[in-house]
């Protein structure tokens, strides 16, 4: 068995990844596969240098702060909603049995 290491920087070189692959490759796959490899690579190195400036960014963590708080104001509205509405067919029913 096999074990290759490809190795990506991002353009501002804070964050390196590392993809590990088991298992054997014919060679006649092995440039398709490189080329899959660093595609897959470059994606995760973009979405950790995404995460990374998203969350280093104090407005953006304002907005993330602000939407969790909306979120959490509607669910507990919903959950209110289903309550009331509940009651309101449990009374239904009683009624509707005498």
């Amino acid at each position: 068995m096999q074990i290759g290491r490809l190795k990506a920087n991002n353009s501002d070189s804070h964050h390196i990844s590392r993809i590990q692959i088991k298992g054997r490759m014919q060679l006649k796959d092995s440039v398709q596969t490189g080329a899959c490899l660093r595609a897959k690579a470059a994606i995760n190195n973009r979405i950790q240098d995404t995460r990374c400036h998203h969350y280093n960014n104090s407005s953006s963590r304002k907005r993330h702060h602000q939407l969790a708080a909306r979120n959490l104001e509607f669910q507990y509205t919903m959950s209110s909603s289903n309550l009331q509405f509940q009651q309101n067919m449990s009374s239904i029913f009683q009624d509707l049995k005498t």
